[in-house]
Order: structure tokens, then C-alpha cells, then sequence
């Protein structure tokens, strides 16, 4: 019997460890590329309504920057669940070393809640940029371009679908 429970404790753990906030269990990857002080910051697998189009709220303080995904404009509700893929771009306002904490929104949390899912470390040189753009896959991620993880963060399941 004690076998038997810590099987179960263990596949408990795991599944926990891999999921990802809003009850997907699909491996999420966030990560940011610079190019002046044009940020792009990714976020794979964000498990959110289907009928949701997704943007961004952004927060500028001291060396700080908290990017909140928010249910945007021309959203509805729908009976079902996606993982999309995001790209939001932006540009810093002032060169220096930045903390971007990116925060998801948990619609399915009662009530529902920002969950700071990534902090990630950026250094801008420039001082000029774009304008705000935020890009959303289609439900199950992008099927083409999809930009290269990099190295470290791995293969999620919908880079993965994307390339084959």
C-alpha cells in the first residue's frame, strides 16, 4: 500500500510541476529579445478562452517594468479553452538594466488574479523605439513563423506542432 501512495505523490508532483497557470499541463516558455530598446517578450502555451483576443498592460517604474496580459478589446466568452502563442512588443524608455515581470491573468482563479509567471532580466542601449504591438496565434499556437526558442527554454508542444 505505501508503494501504491507514493506513486501517486509523485505523479502529483510532476503534474503539478509541469502545469502551467489556468490549468494547462502543456510546458509554457516566456522569454524576451531586445534590439535597442524594442523589447519582445514571448509567451508560448498561454492556456486562455478561445474567444479572447489578448493584450497588454504596462507598468514603468524604476528599472521595473510589469507587463499584465489582459482580456482586450472585441473579447467574448466562449465554452472552451486555447493555448496560444503571444508576442508582445514594446519599447523601454530610458537605457539601463530592467526587470520585465510578466504577469498572467487567471480568469478560471476565483476570483481572478494577475500570477507572475516570469521575471526576466533585460539591458537597453538605445534610447529610441516602436510603437506597442501585441501578436496572438491562432488556438494550438503559430503554424508558421514561429520564432526560435532559445536555447535554454526548450520545445513546448505547439513549437514543436509548428515545425513538423
Amino acid at each position: 500500500m505505501r508503494g501504491w501512495q507514493l506513486t501517486l505523490c509523485i505523479v502529483t508532483s510532476i503534474l503539478l510541476l509541469n502545469s502551467v497557470p489556468g490549468g494547462s499541463s502543456a510546458r509554457a516558455d516566456v522569454w524576451a529579445e531586445v534590439s535597442g530598446n524594442d523589447v519582445s517578450v514571448y509567451h508560448t502555451v498561454a492556456h486562455y478562452n478561445c474567444c479572447w483576443i489578448v493584450d497588454m498592460e504596462l507598468e514603468f517604474l524604476d528599472g521595473l517594468v510589469n507587463l499584465r496580459e489582459v482580456e482586450g478589446a472585441g473579447s467574448e466568452y466562449c465554452y472552451c479553452f486555447c493555448d496560444f502563442d503571444l508576442r508582445f512588443d514594446f519599447a523601454i524608455p530610458e537605457p539601463g538594466d530592467w526587470l520585465i515581470q510578466v504577469w498572467y491573468f487567471d480568469s478560471e482563479a476565483v476570483p481572478p488574479e494577475h500570477v507572475l509567471i516570469a521575471t526576466l532580466p533585460v539591458t537597453i542601449e538605445d534610447a529610441q523605439g516602436s510603437e506597442s504591438a501585441v501578436a496572438q496565434s491562432d488556438c494550438g499556437g503559430w503554424a508558421t513563423a514561429v520564432p526560435e526558442l532559445p536555447p535554454e527554454s526548450g520545445s513546448s508542444f505547439s513549437t514543436i506542432k509548428a515545425h513538423h
